[in-house]
């Protein structure tokens, strides 16, 4: 089970630290370094956030196709990080600085390569901490751990990369940054997924024989059960119609959506907002104040949500989301009632 846990924990700090430098400073890149026009830029996030959409539920549903490879998690893991951390270097080489619409398709094609493989291991990863701590909670509150603290470790690339590239200014270091991190991130994602397969083949071992058992009864269900391409479609869009009719399911969906696009577009503009709002006194660019507040950012919500793990658990997770997002909408007329810095700062603090 150790085995397992490492695999998770491994794969899970892979996939956090290509994230969090995608997330952090692909913007401020392709804008601030690679001068792509307006145009190309906000047809690339249209097109992502479209994309970004559909991507999660397509992979989960290959995923799931029996007799496919892609139902093997740790095969899907190991097979496809080699594309993702090409996808992840692909994206800081600029093909022309100068604001053509080459560097507009750049824009787009790495964001859908990266999101596409990004999503198909995230939803593999997903899929295999289910399988791993299926009705073993105190196995699942292991793995928690082991999640949070390879993210919790992921975020100081932050800091480093701001500090080291004095905030992007020696724009070299930032792409040899990079490229260390995706091999960094392709042994994390291999050998998570070497550690995952030898403890799955221990457990077929071990329940070979109920399978076996098994076998001829689960011949049979399907047999019976069996249906039709045609007949699937129609359940799964009968199926699909009944779930988009719940009232709840559309209020959550349609928060979420509002939450998420506000969180992605703080720490996609984060630095930058950071280098026109706050003056240089506060924070200089390229010191370690600044990577220090950039790094609080983004360790504040994991401290918080693992300090108060036992105050989440009594008072409910709906109960704590709906006071955060209280809280947060709130703290933007921080902004309005005062234009001072640090009004700024602590905002952003709360918001994120």
């Amino acid at each position: 089970m150790r085995s397992s846990l490492l695999s998770i924990g491994l794969s899970q700090f892979g996939l956090s630290v290509l994230q969090t430098l995608f997330m952090f400073y692909y913007v401020k890149v392709y804008i601030n370094q690679f001068h792509v026009n307006t145009k190309w830029f906000n047809i690339a996030q249209t097109l992502f956030m479209v994309w970004n959409a559909i991507n999660d539920p397509l992979f989960g549903y290959l995923q799931e196709i029996r007799g496919s490879w892609l139902t093997n998690r740790l095969l899907v893991i190991k097979t496809l990080s080699p594309f993702l951390v090409g996808s992840f270097v692909f994206m800081w080489i600029p093909w022309n600085t100068e604001g053509s619409d080459l560097e507009g398709l750049h824009l787009v094609l790495s964001l859908f390569l990266y999101d596409a493989f990004f999503s198909a291991i995230s939803v593999a990863w997903g899929a295999l901490f289910a399988d791993t701590t299926q009705n073993q909670s105190l196995i699942r509150v292991k793995a928690l751990k082991y999640s949070q603290i390879a993210i919790l470790l992921s975020v100081f690339s932050i800091a480093v990369t701001e500090k080291l590239s004095n905030s992007l200014k020696n724009f070299p270091i930032f792409q040899g940054i990079c490229f260390f991190v995706a091999i960094l991130s392709f042994i994390c994602l291999w050998w998570g997924g070497h550690f995952g397969k030898i403890t799955n083949n221990r457990q077929e071992d071990k329940e070979q024989g109920d399978r076996e058992v098994l076998i001829e009864k689960e011949q049979e269900k399907e047999k019976e059960h069996q249906l039709t391409f045609h007949e699937n479609v129609q359940n799964s869009i009968h199926l699909t119609k009944q779930i988009l009719s719940q009232r709840q399911f559309l209020a959550i969906v349609i928060t979420n959506f509002f939450h998420t696009a506000r969180s992605i577009a703080h720490m996609n503009f984060a630095s930058i907002i950071t280098e026109i709002l706050i003056p240089q006194d506060i924070l200089p660019s390229g010191s370690i104040r600044l990577s220090l507040f950039f790094m609080l950012l983004t360790l504040g919500p994991q401290i918080i949500l693992i300090v108060n793990e036992k105050l989440i658990a009594n008072a409910g997770a709906i109960r704590v989301i709906s006071v955060s997002y209280i809280v947060s909408f709130l703290s933007g007329f921080m902004i309005v009632a005062s234009g001072n810095p640090y009004s700024i700062m602590l905002f952003m603090l709360i918001d994120w």
